[in-house]
């Protein structure tokens, strides 16, 4: 077996040997076991200079993120992480092997693009690699004086793809708010393709003062390696809603989120407004949740900035993602799914996850 540091690719090397933690590298592309976290595909294409676009998080899974669409720091250049996949294998219901790609049960190949799971079980992705040897990173804080700078600078940044000819560039950000302390903070883990330093598409946020400024030119892999995805301590919910980037209006919600939290303040609130510790504050959040973002998303669909897409990675238990699909998508994705799985075993048996519905 030829070792990962091998300049012979040709026809595949085999880096782990461990069942679903398979890795194999070949010219352009790299084959994924289910089983994988994205920190350890990383960590195997470093020494062949080569990248493929997945999870933001070192922790995070390979077969969730790419699922459902998958966000990951390129995809103003690149487009989603479900784009870089060109071939999955895929046990169904009846428990036979397929391979769906653009020319084999090509419909399946493009119903598992942000299908999630209900289809089948993959047991092996193939995903598209780059030659991105070099990354470009930006660690910055600020403090509260510099949030509507920082919030208008992020809109700036979603517009990036706008850009004809983009650079690859994108980020985490967040703005943290402590109920106790009355303390508010923001922070941008920015990341860029190639040799920038500082990275150029993050000028905005460098011009703005803050106590944190950390540029490096690193690997894909070194940057993951020290994003560290916390372990479940506390009860957690997500949901959220699209618009338009448009400051002065994320600057509202920051506001109305911000007040909101204040009226729940009295439970254990340990990140952003839906973590918590008791069990008994769970639907009393829940509650505060919904009521406040189908209020904002109200207002915002008047002002004609809303979207009706919800990422299912950021969606709420109780939201429904593919009622933002165009109809005719979701319906060309019933017809897939009862043509691969007529008994229904992934609508009805597989628990858990976001379903089509009848």
């Amino acid at each position: 077996m030829n070792y990962p540091g091998s300049n012979n690719i040709e026809g595949g090397v085999l880096i782990a040997l461990s069942g679903l933690q398979d890795i194999k590298v070949h010219n352009d592309t790299v084959e994924l076991g289910p089983g994988l976290r994205w920190y350890q595909v990383y960590d195997a294409l470093e020494p062949y200079g080569r990248l493929t676009l997945g999870g933001r998080l070192k922790t995070i899974g390979v077969p969730g993120l790419s699922l459902i669409g998958g966000f990951h720091y390129f995809i103003n250049k690149y487009g989603f992480v479900m784009d870089q996949i060109v071939s999955y294998d895929v046990i169904l219901g009846n428990g036979t092997q397929i391979t769906p790609n653009r020319t084999a049960h090509k419909d399946l190949f493009w119903a598992l693009k942000g299908g999630a799971n209900n289809f089948g079980i993959v047991t092996k992705f193939i995903f598209k690699t780059y030659a991105i040897p070099q990354v470009s990173s930006t660690i910055q804080e600020f403090n509260e004086n510099g949030i509507y700078d920082f919030i208008t600078a992020s809109t700036n940044l979603a517009k990036l793809d706008d850009q004809k000819n983009p650079i690859a560039a994108g980020g985490v950000l967040t703005i943290n708010y402590n109920a106790t302390t009355k303390e508010v903070s923001a922070l941008l883990l920015g990341l860029q393709e190639g040799v920038s330093n500082p990275p150029s598409q993050f000028a905005n946020f460098t011009a703005i003062p803050g106590p944190v400024k950390i540029n490096n030119v690193t690997t894909a892999a070194q940057w993951a390696s020290t994003l560290e995805t916390p372990n479940q301590m506390f009860r957690v919910m997500f949901s959220h809603h699209t618009i338009k980037p448009d400051a002065d209006v994320l600057y509202s919600l920051y506001q109305a989120w911000k007040s909101g939290v204040d009226q729940i303040a009295d439970v254990q609130v340990w990140q952003f407004s839906t973590g918590w510790a008791l069990e008994q504050d769970d639907l009393r959040v829940e509650a505060r949740s919904r009521q406040l973002i189908t209020h904002l998303h109200a207002e915002n669909r008047a002002k004609n900035l809303s979207s009706e897409f919800i990422y299912m990675g950021d969606a709420g238990e109780w939201q429904d993602p593919y009622a933002g699909f165009p109809p005719a998508n979701v319906a060309r994705m019933r017809a897939i799914r009862a043509a691969y799985d007529p008994n229904g075993i992934f609508s009805r048996l597989n628990w858990g996850g976001f379903k089509l519905g009848l």
